[in-house]
């Protein structure tokens, strides 16, 4: 009896099994460093792709925008650290770059929170892009151009960046 394996309980069905199964590869999807597959959440609001974004630029940015800060590829758009909600500045960046993101092929907003810092970093960082691409959705950007990714892991970086292809 050495090699013989467990048994399990038979009482659960295996749909449950199977659901179970489902619900947990996609929780540790969004772990992984490399994109995760493509998907959507619907819930009338635009489809959100949520990847970690792997390679993204290290440094915390400051919260001063500079109008040179509109032809940059990408843009930071800053967020307060305990925050998912742009401030009247942050609406001001965007419906400035809102023509640039309508003759854009395709975007990629990246929302940043340090894990560190915020508890809840992940959902905090995917609610900032997200606040972004609404913005730009009120603006006439059509959300199919629009992949979320996020990053937990640079220490101070509160943001969210719109990087532009395409044109």
């Amino acid at each position: 009896m050495a090699n013989a394996l467990p048994r399990f309980s038979t009482s659960v069905p295996a749909s449950t099994n199977l659901s179970a199964f489902v619900m947990g590869a996609a929780l540790l999807g969004g772990c992984a460093q490399s994109p995760a597959p493509q998907g959507s959440v619907s819930n009338e609001a635009p489809p959100i792709i949520a990847q970690k974004a792997v390679g993204a630029s290290t440094m915390a940015e400051p919260r001063d925008v500079k109008s040179a800060s509109l032809t940059a590829n990408p843009v930071l758009v800053p967020f307060e650290k305990l925050s998912i909600k742009l401030d009247e500045d942050a609406r001001k960046l965007i419906a400035q770059l809102a023509d640039r993101a309508k003759s854009s092929s395709r975007l990629t907003i990246t929302g940043f929170c340090d894990r560190r810092q915020v508890g809840n970093a992940r959902d905090a960082a995917i609610a900032r892009a997200a606040a972004v691409r609404d913005e730009l959705a009120k603006a006439g950007l059509s959300i199919k151009k629009v992949q979320i990714k996020y990053v937990t892991e640079i220490g101070d970086k509160h943001a969210a960046e719109v990087q532009f292809h395409g044109g």
